[in-house]
């Protein structure tokens, strides 16, 4: 039985739709269209709001725009919103991916290694801006890192998985070598 939000998950159309709308996803790759702009790619967050038939023609209203412009203004590239997805760097393209799974309305968000590719430099201002945003609109975030040192400076709760069951469960900054090697450490057989 899979539950959310302390309710059961009945895996039937229209309640995967409606809880679909609820999860806002950031990929590791970005998962922008590059010919589209930036505010297009934004408003596919959208597309689980319109009907059937509207989907493939990206006919989006102007609540789902002013939607779409708020989670650009919110991710700091509200300026960029004409501009084509290809011609931005790797951060601001984070940006739009994250502004996208905004404009869902999400009450969750899930990202999966949100920065792994970015610089040092860009991956810590985008995680730190993520965070906060995610503090402000108090969403709920599911972020998965590789990196013990960005989890441990930018999440509250770390989780440690190793194939498929949980090995460790603390609050950041109290991970200890210890639980690291139930982790990383090889089996013997």
């Amino acid at each position: 039985m899979v539950c959310f939000n302390g309710e059961r998950v009945l895996f039937r159309y229209k309640e995967l739709l409606t809880l679909r709308r609820k999860i806002g996803m950031i990929f590791q790759e970005f998962n922008l269209l590059p010919n589209l702009s930036v505010l297009t790619n934004v408003l596919l967050g959208r597309l689980s709001y319109q009907s059937f038939w509207r989907q493939p023609f990206f006919s989006f209203s102007r609540a789902d725009r002013e939607v779409a412009m708020n989670a650009l203004h919110k991710v700091g590239i509200l300026p960029l919103a004409r501009r084509k997805a290809r011609e931005l760097s790797g951060g601001q393209r984070q940006r739009v991916g994250i502004a996208r799974a905004l404009a869902q309305e999400p009450i969750l968000l899930l990202a999966d290694e949100p920065v792994s590719n970015l610089d040092p430099a860009t991956a810590d201002k985008v995680l730190s801006h993520f965070v906060s945003l995610c503090r402000q609109e108090q969403l709920s975030a599911v972020i998965n890192l590789h990196s013990v040192e960005l989890a441990e400076k930018y999440c509250d709760r770390i989780l440690g998985l190793k194939r498929g069951e949980i090995v460790i469960d603390v609050l950041a900054g109290n991970l200890n070598e210890r639980e690291l090697s139930q982790i990383y450490s090889e089996d013997e057989n």
